[in-house]
């Protein structure tokens, strides 16, 4: 049968690849976005697929699961029934998605980030919606925390629903100088910027900078970050302390469509005002 004969050249190609990408060294400036996404289904949260989608582009890949809570005794979904049916948009964005039972929702998060995935296509970045009206936030401070001891890339998205992304074109990057020029946000910013919805879209860079007698050290180190990275865009420095932060975004990105907050950072329970402030803006 001539299907059962392109299945066995499909199934080597992929045998061959993944052997391939198991044994090379990535390296950072050659980083593409492998993302578990928690989108919470389609319909709830579709900026998330969309913004998903023009970040991982046409070489990254999308594993988006729809977390279901269960009772306890209720027994888990079958294979079958964990599959999602693709719709047709997700089928255009090459997004392969699932339906996964827990027995609630942070506990799913961190089982299928500890497990998901194999050698040569590990993903590297989770991305989920930020908790607004959490009714646990310790708990999702602590989900935080287990992401990142993960070593992963995490991308937690707070979306406006009035702005939405507003015109795709103003992208403000924020970092601190306590932890330092980090390049995931640059990496954000090329492979949005390399999207149809985000092709137009121009790169603000601002350092909140806790130590005003190293201005120019801290900016030197940011621009050497993105001259390796063959980014171009101008850098701003405003001193503060940390618990300015919020108001200095405020202050300078109300214009901005899209703001990326990229701090190294592992939060703790000691963080939890750093959850109910960020709701506020």
């Amino acid at each position: 049968d001539l299907g059962d004969v392109w299945q066995s050249v499909w199934s080597s190609l992929i045998k061959t690849f993944l052997k391939k990408t198991g044994t090379q060294q990535i390296e950072k400036r050659n980083w593409r976005p492998n993302i578990i996404l928690f989108s919470g289904g389609t319909s709830t949260r579709p900026y998330l697929i969309d913004l998903s989608s023009a970040l991982a582009g046409r070489h990254g890949f999308i594993s988006n699961f729809d977390l279901r809570e269960k009772d306890a005794g209720t027994p888990s979904l079958s294979k079958s029934e964990q599959n999602i049916i693709d719709t047709k948009e997700l089928s255009e964005k090459g997004i392969f998605s699932r339906i996964h039972s827990c027995s609630d929702i942070y506990e799913g998060i961190e089982t299928i980030a500890g497990t998901y995935g194999f050698s040569g296509i590990d993903p590297d970045t989770v991305m989920l919606g930020w908790a607004k009206q959490s009714k646990n936030p310790v708990r999702f401070i602590q989900t935080i925390g287990q992401l990142t001891a993960l070593d992963m890339n995490l991308i937690l998205v707070h979306y406006n629903k009035e702005k939405g992304f507003g015109q795709n074109k103003v992208i403000d990057l924020w970092w601190d100088s306590q932890t330092g020029a980090n390049v995931l946000g640059l990496h954000i910013f090329r492979f949005l910027s390399s999207s149809l919805s985000w092709k137009k879209s121009r790169l603000r860079i601002f350092i909140h900078n806790h130590f005003k007698d190293q201005q120019d050290i801290v900016y030197q180190q940011a621009n050497s970050v993105c001259d390796q990275l063959r980014i171009t865009a101008p850098i701003r420095i405003i001193n503060g302390d940390r618990n300015t932060i919020y108001e200095s975004i405020i202050k300078e990105s109300p214009g901005a469509d899209l703001v990326i907050i990229d701090y190294l950072k592992s939060p703790d329970e000691k963080d939890i005002d750093f959850v109910k402030n960020t709701n506020q803006m």
